[in-house]
């Protein structure tokens, strides 16, 4: 059985280590961008505060990282790391 998950906990990154193929489980992962996050939470503060208009839902993207982009395998950080699809 295969699957895939969202963000990177000790198994998640434990299954990229693995690589692709038969060995691993994990499809790949989405992962989130934190500093877009915030950037877009305290611009959006800002426009509120100075009587601007937003928009009712923001969405800030994901990334789909698979094993290889991970670069775990190869001795990389990982999502979100030096080395990675993520950065």
């Amino acid at each position: 059985m295969k699957f895939s998950g969202y963000d990177t906990g000790e198994k998640a990154r434990e299954w990229m280590a693995m690589g692709s193929g038969s060995k691993s489980p994990l499809l790949g992962i989405v992962s989130q961008n934190p500093y877009e996050m915030g950037y877009t939470a305290v611009k959006t503060i800002v426009d509120i505060a100075e009587g601007r208009k937003v928009e009712e839902r923001i969405v800030v993207p994901g990334s789909w990282i698979t094993p290889e982009e991970a670069n775990l395998s190869q001795g990389g950080a990982g999502p979100a790391g030096p080395g990675t699809a993520a950065q």
